[in-house]
């Protein structure tokens, strides 16, 4: 350890080394007493002490409160190092004492957890598909289990819900100009109407539906509830062998279509309910009591006639219903429009109980569905 009055050789390369003490021997004490002071304080983290001698001379000078020139102290700070004066470039510039940056750290740490999650999402999304490849490639046919099909879903299940699943697979099973009529019909015949007439059929048993032209609503019924075994009459024979095969297509085969006009048509009932959407008003009003009155002898004890058509208010609703109805079947076809409370009226006088509800529509049609419950 040094003492005061032991000699410190200088490092000066333009010469021999010379004792300092004869030529100023106060400086030499001290500066010898402040290296001493330095090696006898506590020991330091090597960055925090890597920072106590490189600190900058102005800086360190106002920290001392030293009176001695600045020159001076730069070149002991240097010597403590171990590097000569000439290799310290520009202290003040690369050491200078600057504010810390909280934005800097914030933009750090959320780049390090978004980074961190991505990793992690990444990796999940390769297990899944790792997952996915061995469950196609390595288990055998046989021990896959079968995904149920929308026709296996339970009764408390809500059939709206997978009503655009059902209407893309009957799209699918027609040719492209039926197709398009098809997303023509379910435009008009929403789920949401559709889901309240599927509320009041029967969730099984044999169910008649009159005028089923393609069997677009025999497959639409058909896959929301397995259950039901449905008999479509239309007198169109193309349009019945369509039916026939949108039914297959779905997996719904066990279903049968007929041609014929429902008013003479042979029919094995009994039947659980009967629907009819959009038709008693195709039918001449003088023959619309006549097939109520078959249709209620069909059904069963406590069947269900259900009946969406359309009502006759507003009045501007009912002329946009006529122009698309001439529009599909021509000016010479008759239409026999009747108000909803009409109907509730003479299906009330052939022996039904009877309740009706207004469907409004985005569109300006007048929907009303009919309940009427053999008594």
């Amino acid at each position: 350890m040094l003492r005061p009055d032991d000699h410190v050789p200088s490092r000066d390369p333009r010469g021999p080394e010379e004792p300092r003490e004869a030529a100023h021997p106060a400086e030499h004490r001290q500066r010898v007493t402040r290296i001493l002071d330095r090696l006898a304080e506590p020991a330091r983290e090597p960055d925090e002490q890597k920072r106590s001698l490189l600190v900058p001379a102005r800086a360190q000078h106002v920290r001392s409160r030293s009176p001695e020139p600045e020159a001076r102290r730069v070149g002991v700070e240097a010597e403590i190092v171990g590097e000569p004066l000439e290799r310290v470039r520009d202290p003040a510039a690369l050491l200078e004492d600057r504010p810390f940056d909280h934005r800097g750290l914030l933009v750090v740490h959320v780049a390090r957890h978004a980074f961190a999650w991505l990793h992690r999402s990444v990796h999940a999304l390769y297990l899944a598909r790792v997952a996915f490849r061995f469950s196609k490639e390595d288990v055998p046919r046989s021990a896959k289990p079968r995904r149920p099909s929308i026709a296996a879903v339970p009764t408390y299940e809500a059939p709206e819900v997978f009503a655009h699943v059902a209407i893309g697979k009957i799209a699918r099973a027609l040719p492209p100009i039926e197709r398009v009529y098809s997303r023509i019909r379910f435009s008009i015949l929403r789920p949401k109407l559709l889901s309240v007439m599927d509320l009041l059929l029967p969730d099984e048993g044999r169910i008649l539906d009159v005028g089923c032209g393609f069997g677009l609503f025999a497959a639409y019924f058909g896959q929301t509830h397995a259950r039901r075994e449905i008999v479509g009459v239309d007198p169109n024979e193309r349009r019945i062998a369509m039916a026939e095969r949108v039914a297959r297509s779905v997996g719904l085969a066990h279903h049968r279509f007929l041609t014929g006009d429902v008013r003479d048509v042979a029919l094995e009932g009994p039947f659980d309910a009967v629907y009819m959407l959009d038709v008693m008003h195709h039918i001449p009003a003088d023959a619309q009591r006549g097939v109520l009155e078959r249709l209620r002898d069909m059904l069963a004890p406590g069947g269900v006639l259900l009946m969406k058509d359309i009502t006759t208010e507003p009045h501007h609703q009912l002329l946009f219903t006529e122009a698309l109805d001439r529009l599909m079947v021509g000016l010479r076809e008759p239409l026999a429009y009747r108000h909803h409370r009409a109907w509730g009226e003479l299906l009330t006088e052939i022996g039904f109980r009877v309740r009706i509800v207004r469907v409004p529509d985005v569109l300006p049609y007048p929907h009303v569905v009919i309940s009427a419950k053999k008594g």
